[in-house]
Formats: structure tokens, C-alpha cells, sequence
């Protein structure tokens, strides 16, 4: 007997679990990345506000895509009766280095 694609009848609350917690990372490092952002009263040229602001505007927009994007995947994949768990785990990661990444650039020019 062939089992059918996608796996255990909890793969698709396991996959919204991970995406609820997706959700709630980017509501927590939103939060971080703008407290940091709030350094820029430390910057002395318009160059370092510049970049600080260009940083944290891509970063809103990953804090949004991230989650729309899992949410599709887990739609299209859920649909065809396959494995969808991996796209907001995916998203986790990303969003870490993208956190990680946008303060290390935001303490980088202010301190610069």
C-alpha cells in the first residue's frame, strides 16, 4: 500500500504551528531592529541616517514577505497533498541572519 504524499495527517498543523512562530519572531525582532534603529540620534552625517533607514526599511519588507510567502507555499503545497513544514522553518532561519545582519550594520555606521 502506498502511502500518499506529504506524510502524517499533522503535517499541515505542524507547518501552521512553525508559521504562527514565524509571526511571532518578526513581531519580536521588528521590535528589536527598531530599538536600534533609535540610535541614529548618534549618527553626525546624513550618510549614516541614510543607511541606517535604507537597512531598516528592507527589513520591514522581509518581516513581511517572509510570512506571505510561507503562508503561499503551505497553500500550494497543502493542496497537492505534499510536505510544506520546511518553508516557514526556512523563513525562521532567514529572518535570524536578516536580524542579525541589519544590527550589525545599524551599530556598524553608528559607531563608524
Amino acid at each position: 500500500m502506498r502511502r500518499a504524499p506529504g506524510g502524517s495527517p499533522t503535517e499541515r498543523p505542524r507547518a501552521v504551528l512553525i508559521l504562527i512562530a514565524l509571526i511571532a519572531l518578526s513581531v519580536a525582532a521588528h521590535w528589536y531592529v527598531t530599538l536600534q534603529t533609535m540610535s541614529v540620534a548618534g549618527c553626525a552625517d546624513d550618510t549614516c541616517s541614510n543607511t541606517i533607514w535604507v537597512t531598516f526599511v528592507s527589513f520591514r519588507g522581509l518581516l513581511i514577505a517572509l510570512p506571505v510567502l510561507s503562508t503561499v507555499i503551505i497553500i500550494a503545497r497543502g493542496l497537492r497533498q505534499q510536505s510544506s513544514w520546511w518553508a516557514p522553518t526556512v523563513s525562521i532561519a532567514l529572518l535570524v541572519v536578516a536580524t542579525v545582519t541589519a544590527v550589525a550594520v545599524i551599530q556598524t555606521t553608528v559607531a563608524g
